[in-house]
């Protein structure tokens, strides 16, 4: 038997859309979304009514108009109605930032801090994190979350570094923050969240490469305004990946089968093979780039 559609969800389709079109136009009057959504005036009045009552839209002056008559009240999203918070983790510092709904920044402090893989450093990092948006003046339910770029490469949900070489914090994980935060977090590889930022702020920005050349080389994909091992991780089927680039085979995929000449020269876990340095050389490969520089174990 089919699902019905209650009327709880159809009001709240009609109130993100409504939301949506405000967010993107900027400023509106009540007529422009109704003609614009295809929706009744009563419709959208109520949706309104409701986003103004929660905080996510306000009422901010009126809009000029050609017919005679009262001017119509123009409608524009609270931008500070959530706040997503970044923090990039580095050797020697630490940098802090926040951005409102349109990613335009509202603080950003660098602290230089040496990494350890040590509680007190976690204590003392998450203890700067809450003294930043405490002096940005921000209650706790305006945070949508906490971002942590760091150098090394992170399991699907951002949960765990798996392989951190440069910080050597490889089986890092997010509960040496959540534990001292109230808010949800989640670690993000550093040339991703790059990318990330690079879409956010390009909308016309559709496919490219994304190459960080620093002391250390990183690089993303973004294919159709993604970063493409996300939208790999994030399918729900088995996945069969035909690639040369190991590095991303080994961000990927849990296994690995090596051919060589129409034959399998090698079936097993990606952590394993991926990073034997003999076997690879054999088949005329190299380790992955974020391997580059250790002995590989197999």
């Amino acid at each position: 038997m089919a699902k019905r559609i209650t009327p709880g969800q159809i009001r709240r389709t009609n109130r993100q859309q409504v939301f949506q079109y405000i967010y993107d136009e900027k400023k509106v009057s009540q007529q422009d979304i109704a003609y614009a959504l295809q929706l009744s005036r009563p419709t959208v009045a109520a949706a309104l009514t409701e986003m103004e009552e929660m905080g996510m839209i306000l009422k901010s002056g009126y809009l000029d108009s050609d017919q005679i008559g009262r001017k119509a009240a123009a409608y524009s999203i609270d931008e500070t109605f959530r706040v997503a918070v970044g923090v990039e983790i580095m050797r020697s510092r630490v940098k802090f930032v926040a951005a409102d709904l349109y990613g335009r920044m509202l603080g950003r402090e660098i602290w230089d801090f040496p990494y350890a893989n040590e509680q007190a450093y976690f204590s003392q990092v998450s203890e700067k994190i809450l003294a930043f948006i405490h002096k940005l003046s921000l209650p706790d339910e305006k945070i949508l979350g906490i971002g942590i770029a760091i150098q090394g490469l992170v399991n699907a949900d951002g949960s765990e570094v798996v392989y951190g070489t440069i910080l050597d914090c490889t089986g890092l994980k997010i509960e040496v923050f959540t534990r001292h935060l109230p808010f949800p977090c989640a670690f993000v590889h550093d040339p991703d969240a790059a990318a990330i930022s690079e879409i956010w702020c390009s909308p016309e920005l559709k496919n490219a490469y994304y190459l960080s050349m620093s002391r250390h080389l990183g690089g993303s994909i973004i294919y159709n305004r993604r970063i493409v091992i996300n939208t790999i991780r994030e399918l729900d089927q088995t996945r069969i990946i035909t690639s040369h680039d190991l590095d991303m085979i080994l961000d990927t995929c849990d296994r690995v089968i090596l051919l060589s000449r129409g034959t399998i020269a090698a079936d097993g876990p990606a952590s394993v093979i991926l990073r034997d340095r003999a076997l690879l050389e054999r088949h005329r490969m190299e380790l992955p780039l974020s391997l580059m520089g250790r002995e590989a174990s197999g």
